[in-house]
């Protein structure tokens, strides 16, 4: 497979388009927003080519929260640049990040969980000697 699902998450995740998401908020660098926007761009692309391939329904589930998270922060994103521009308090640009530390929390959460059944099921197929494995 040309994509795993552990790297659309990690593109997404702490270390990617959520901590520049988070560093913009907290630091209003417009810089960031470049790398926050090829950072959705590349998720969803990831996305869409995961899609196309054959899978289960735990990951099209993942799949499907992933989705539903990427939408939320492009949405986000145009309310913080809002926010920003109108001179984003200290305790507005507060209450953002932590929004935006809890879809990462939930994002981690829900995307672990399914990699965790992805690899039960690929065990349980495995020893059972299912065909493709």
């Amino acid at each position: 497979m040309g994509i795993e699902l552990g790297e659309v998450v990690t593109s997404l995740g702490d270390g990617g388009m959520i901590h520049q998401f988070k560093t913009y908020v907290l630091r209003k660098a417009a810089a960031r927003i470049d790398k926050i926007v090829a950072a959705m761009e590349r998720a969803k692309l990831d996305i869409a080519l995961y899609q196309a391939l054959p899978n289960s329904e735990i990951e099209i589930a993942a799949l499907q929260i992933l989705s539903k998270t990427l939408l939320g922060y492009e949405l986000g994103l145009e309310q913080a640049q809002e926010e920003v521009a109108a001179g984003l308090s200290m305790t507005a640009t507060d209450a953002l990040a932590k929004r935006t530390e809890a879809q990462a929390a939930s994002l981690q959460e829900s995307s672990s969980a399914a990699t965790e059944l992805s690899a039960s099921v690929d065990s349980v197929a495995t020893q059972a000697g299912a065909p493709g494995t």
